[in-house]
């Protein structure tokens, strides 16, 4: 059996998790509940569940290929109250299903339980799942090409890019305009956000060698 991590931390979107809470959370769409997606949630079910490379890049495939159709039919079949992170949650256990053999791991009362924390009811997240395999035809392998994933890591890689720079932009001490010009300033911060880039690059990259060295046999590692 898996371990779960119960635990939930209090943290913001600042670790390597948050290029793909971030972009996960603006694919799920947005007509589908009355709620706005948040990357702080989606963040909470990476964080819970340790999700490998993989898993994190086919679930994404899965949520960039929805549909107004589906928003439609969660809106008539689920709650508008209910938190649209859990179609971010359901894409997940779809691409877990598809690349993890061991049935240990896909078990719907586990991810209620322990990825979700039981924000979701499991017919509901059994309704979702249902929705978005419906939507794509139940054809997961076609979405798992290989070029399709690459996309998927490198909209996630930005994604992370773009959040720590305009952090940095936050947290820049503000500079006198007596000392330097609004030239110098832009230049100044461009340098940053440029050696920021590289930095973020290659922890990714580092990050993600790990994960898949880790995962090679493609199953979801349960902190």
């Amino acid at each position: 059996m898996p371990e779960w991590h119960f635990f939930v931390p209090e943290y913001h979107l600042t670790n390597h998790i948050t290029g793909p809470a971030i972009h996960m959370s603006n694919l799920i769409p947005t007509s589908a509940s009355l709620l706005t997606p948040s990357p702080t949630l989606v963040q909470d079910i990476l964080y819970r569940a340790n999700f490998p490379a993989p898993i994190l890049e086919l679930a994404v495939v899965i949520l960039d290929s929805l549909t107004p159709k589906f928003a439609t039919n969660y809106r008539r079949q689920l709650p508008l109250d209910v938190r649209p992170e859990l179609i971010a949650m359901a894409s997940l256990l779809v691409a877990t299903k598809f690349l993890d053999d061991d049935e240990t791991r896909t078990k719907t009362s586990e991810w209620q339980k322990n990825v979700g924390c039981s924000m979701w009811s499991c017919n509901q997240i059994n309704t979702t799942e249902r929705l978005i395999l419906e939507t794509i035809g139940w054809n997961v392998m076609e979405l798992a090409e290989a070029w399709l994933m690459s996309e998927a890591q490198d909209d996630m890689q930005r994604a992370g890019c773009n959040a720590r720079k305009k952090q940095r932009k936050m947290n820049r001490p503000r500079l006198e305009r007596t000392e330097l010009g609004i030239e110098e300033v832009e230049e100044e911060i461009q340098a940053e956000w440029r050696q920021g880039d590289q930095v973020e690059v290659q922890t990714y990259k580092m990050e993600e060698k790990e994960c898949l060295s880790g995962s090679s046999d493609r199953s979801v590692q349960f902190m």
